[in-house]
């Protein structure tokens, strides 16, 4: 098994871009994420049901009626 001491002494392996664009790529990446959990901000608001007396649908605080 080869340990860091050893690829350094060797000349160790040639990163394939510089290492700042390992930055900027995660950088990008973490904006993009933030983009989409921006986008979908407030969300659930929009899925809470409606308020009582609002389309007719009578009383009863979210309780289901039942019909015998």
């Amino acid at each position: 098994m080869t340990t860091l001491a050893s690829l350094v002494a060797e000349g160790g392996h040639e990163l394939p871009m510089p290492p700042e664009s390992y930055g900027l790529i995660a950088l990008v990446l973490f904006v993009l994420l933030l983009a989409v959990t921006w986008t979908f901000r407030n969300t659930s608001q929009k899925h809470v049901p409606p308020a009582d007396g609002e389309h007719g649908h009578g009383s009863g605080g979210g309780s289901v009626e039942r019909h015998h």
